[in-house]
């Protein structure tokens, strides 16, 4: 989005030196610095480039707050924070910096709906180990199963397993997830969470855990449904034209806003 506006130079922090990449930065002489996920350096960003707007775009998973002295510091510098899940929003703005707080959501796919009980179909890419088969068997009841196409790198067996084997492309993935009944979420937390938002836009409900940025987005019986570890009640999924077509029109005005916000 920014590079219809600019010539946007990315550097990936993990792939240089502290000094490395304060020399990188100074010789592209930049109007705006936008650092992802990781906050500026005091040292080497805030009190290099001091008259260079800045902006911070947090991540919920993984955020630590700042000690006070950084927000003090990130406070009188004038930082910005573009933030996209509601906590973000809330952290940011409370300790004094200038927030905007966005939804991002893809442009939705247009799929006929069919009301439908139980059993369900679903889709499950297992990404880590605190969202488990086992997990997932005890909040939807095997009764309410009628099929999981699972990919994953852990073992696990179940009668109702269809395995999906090696990397799916973003094609394949679209086309396993218009043709189940539900779509469950990989992570416990997400900073943005492409891979349910696009099971969404593609007119299927999700199943995530109740956190964000999943609870942003997910009305429990009408796109999907929120779990800890007790049972949900599952019921047909709902047709979510509706909703969904109401979050893409909140991020193409959130769009405008954050070319506003970072001075285009």
């Amino acid at each position: 989005m920014l590079s219809e506006e600019a010539s946007v130079v990315v550097f990936r922090r993990e792939e240089h030196s502290s000094w490395d990449l304060f020399r990188k930065i100074r010789q592209e002489k930049p109007d705006l610095i936008l650092f992802f996920a990781t906050p500026p350096s005091f040292f080497h960003h805030i009190l290099r480039f001091p008259l260079t707007p800045k902006i911070f775009v947090p991540m919920y998973d993984g955020f630590r707050p700042f000690k006070a002295l950084k927000e003090n510091l990130f406070r009188f510098f004038g930082l910005k924070a573009l933030c996209f899940s509601s906590p973000m929003a809330e952290y940011h703005t409370q300790i004094g910096l200038k927030t905007l707080s966005v939804r991002y959501f893809p442009k939705p796919l247009s799929k006929e709906f069919h009301a439908k009980t139980g059993p369900y179909t679903f889709f499950f890419w297992q990404r880590n180990k605190e969202i488990t088969l086992s997990l997932i068997r005890s909040v939807i009841g095997d009764e309410n199963i009628n099929k999981i196409f699972y990919r994953s790198e852990f073992d696990a067996n179940a009668p109702f397993l269809e395995r999906v084997d090696g990397w799916l492309s973003k094609e394949e993935l679209q086309e396993v997830v218009q043709k189940v009944d539900f779509v469950i979420a990989p992570r416990t937390q997400e900073g943005i969470g492409m891979a349910f938002l696009e099971a969404l836009a593609a007119g299927t409900p999700v199943i995530a855990y109740d956190d964000h940025t999943m609870k942003d987005y997910i009305t429990p019986g009408l796109n999907g449904y929120l779990f800890k570890e007790k049972r949900i009640d599952l019921s047909p999924p709902k047709d979510i034209t509706a909703s969904n077509k109401a979050f893409y029109d909140r991020w193409v005005e959130d769009r405008l806003k954050i070319k506003s916000f970072v001075g285009f």
